[in-house]
């Protein structure tokens, strides 16, 4: 007979979230099993058994980070509301309250840790390619060629 053990129960975004901040303020390397037991309010076997280990719920926090940046941040770059330069004000405007807001750690999760050899590739390209795709879209509103533009006009891309 398959004996099964007790289901895992806890509250998969609240884990992330913890996961993510404690990761966003101390780093991956610096973060300890012990540090993410606390943070994100599940045990040892729990983290090992839903998420492999500190580095798949690093990677889970890190897709969860890009996912809340691209919404907050970044899609409304994309979808603008002006036609001049006001659509990146507003965006550095949201950018600067998004960092000093009390609900999240201070700076970047995927800049705090570019240098980490754990660091999520994967979430750092789509993060860059999301930032990048809405500073072009506010400059070409605004009537200005942007770089990655200018780079497809020569060939470049």
């Amino acid at each position: 007979m398959n004996r099964r053990g007790r289901p895992i129960e806890y509250d998969r975004d609240a884990v992330v979230a913890g996961a993510m901040a404690a990761f966003w303020t101390e780093g991956f390397d610096q973060t300890s099993i012990a540090g993410l037991e606390a943070a994100a309010g599940i045990d040892r076997s729990t983290l090992y058994k839903s998420f492999g280990g500190k580095s798949g719920l690093y990677h889970t926090a890190a897709e969860h980070y890009v996912d809340l940046v691209e919404a907050n941040l970044f899609e409304p770059l994309v979808e603008g509301a002006g036609d001049d330069l006001g659509d990146i004000i507003e965006f550095l405007d949201r950018l600067a309250e998004f960092s000093r807001g009390s609900e999240y750690p201070a700076g970047c999760f995927i800049v705090n840790d570019l240098r980490s050899p754990a660091r999520d590739l994967d979430a750092t390209n789509r993060y860059l390619a999301a930032l990048r795709s809405g500073v072009d879209a506010a400059l070409r509103r605004a009537g200005i060629e942007s770089r990655t533009d200018r780079q497809h006009k020569i060939g470049v891309l």
